[in-house]
């Protein structure tokens, strides 16, 4: 089960830009199910889990995910539009499309970071001979 929704995406969407993508395509494997293994991973590498989550700790973690799902969405999206039946994808500028998915990208890590997380590699040390080495 996805931990979030198509409706939560277009409702962090609509906050940013006019961009409003279907279920149908929000369920296709770069979208939640990407999300979903991201957080997974994420919380993992981290020593939990999300079943194990307390409510508070949940709602940040799906926060996480949300942001990081928009910033897929607004990174795919053309800086041209098209319409193919209805649906219709209006066009980003280049320059707006750096700046949302650099805002969506702080707001996750600082999400991540409130409950213990992050989507850095951490630094280890090795002791070998008589120095040590980062």
């Amino acid at each position: 089960m996805a931990h979030i929704t198509g409706q939560d995406i277009r409702a962090r969407l609509r906050t940013l830009t006019e961009i409003d993508i279907p279920d149908e395509m929000l369920a296709l494997a770069p979208y939640i199910p990407a999300g979903d293994a991201w957080l997974d991973v994420i919380l993992g590498n981290g020593g939990k889990e999300f079943s194990s989550l307390d409510d508070k700790e949940a709602a940040l973690a799906k926060s996480a995910e949300i942001a990081f799902v928009a910033h897929k969405v607004i990174s795919s999206a053309p800086v041209r539009g098209s319409k193919s039946g209805p649906v219709e994808i209006r066009p980003v500028p280049q320059q707006d499309k750096e700046k949302i998915c650099k805002l969506l990208k702080k707001e996750w890590q600082h999400y991540l970071q409130l409950i213990g997380c992050s989507t850095e590699d951490g630094w280890w040390t090795g002791h070998f001979g008589s120095a040590y080495y980062d």
